[in-house]
């Protein structure tokens, strides 16, 4: 991800389980669901499949003047909603589940997924229509 971002090929790299050779593993069928909810929630604002992904790599510029307002652990969809870019890339990765510990997805997290959605839903539809997002997958 850092080579995409550092040799000039995109300004945003993600790390995706939507792209070919990507995946959720052993995840159970329950937190698949969720997360797939979630991604198709959050492609109405953002391109990138895998919305909801931790694993961004992009430059310094995409966050320059941005504000940035997460709730939760989706610092990522902020970045990818709110930043300055034209180009991103999904690269492939695998999320098997925890083997130790416990997944600190609950109702809690869900609900704070929705609030922020909703919150980046409403900043879109306030800032100008100037972004085309091209990705190099």
């Amino acid at each position: 991800m850092v080579r995409m971002v550092a040799e000039g090929g995109a300004d945003v790299a993600v790390g995706s389980r939507y792209v070919p050779g990507g995946g959720m593993g052993d995840w159970p069928l329950r937190r698949q669901i969720i997360s797939r909810v979630a991604c198709f929630l959050g492609q109405a604002i953002c391109p990138v499949r895998d919305v909801t992904s931790g694993y961004l790599v992009f430059r310094r510029q995409v966050i320059d003047g941005v504000t940035l307002d997460p709730i939760g652990f989706k610092i990522g969809l902020e970045v990818l909603v709110r930043g300055h870019y034209r180009t991103f890339v999904e690269v492939p990765y695998v999320f098997t589940d925890r083997k130790a510990g416990q997944s600190k997805l609950d109702f809690k997290v869900i609900r704070q997924y929705l609030v922020q959605l909703g919150r980046l839903v409403a900043y879109s539809l306030r800032r100008p229509a100037e972004r085309v997002r091209i990705s190099l997958t």
